[in-house]
C-alpha cells in the first residue's frame, strides 16, 4: 500500500490519542470490543495513538503472564484492519508479547504499528 493512500499529505498532520479506561473484571475481548468503538468514533486522522499496555491493563503486573499475546494473536490482525480501514496509520500501544506457548519462557513490551 502506498502511504499517500493511507495518510495523505494535507500540509498537517491530524493525530488521535485514545485513552483506555482499564478495569480488571472486564474480559479481554470485551476491552478489545470496547477499544474498537473507541477508534471507530474518530473522525478523520493520519495517525491513531492507542496507551501503553491498555490491552493488559496498564501497569497491573499481576495480569501480565495471563495475558501475554503472540504477535500472531488475532488482536494484531484486527488492528491492522482497523487501520487500514480508517485510512491512517495506528500506533496500537505496547503489549506483553510471548512467543512461545508458556509465558512464564519470556515476555517483552513490544509496540505495533500499522
Amino acid at each position: 500500500m502506498d502511504v499517500r493512500e493511507v495518510a495523505p499529505n494535507r500540509g498537517q498532520l491530524d493525530v488521535a490519542a485514545v485513552q483506555v479506561r482499564f478495569d480488571s473484571a472486564e474480559l479481554l475481548e470485551d476491552r478489545i470490543s470496547r477499544t474498537q468503538g473507541l477508534i471507530s468514533g474518530i473522525g478523520e486522522a493520519d495517525l491513531i495513538v492507542l496507551p501503553e499496555l491498555w490491552l493488559h491493563g496498564g501497569f497491573s503486573y499481576d495480569t501480565w503472564r495471563q495475558n501475554a499475546v503472540s504477535l500472531q494473536s488475532e488482536v494484531f490482525t484486527f488492528l491492522s484492519e482497523v487501520a487500514t480501514e480508517k485510512k491512517a496509520w495506528l500506533h496500537a500501544g505496547s503489549f506483553m508479547v510471548t512467543e512461545h506457548s508458556n509465558a512464564a519462557s519470556g515476555m517483552w513490551n513490544t509496540s505495533v504499528l500499522f
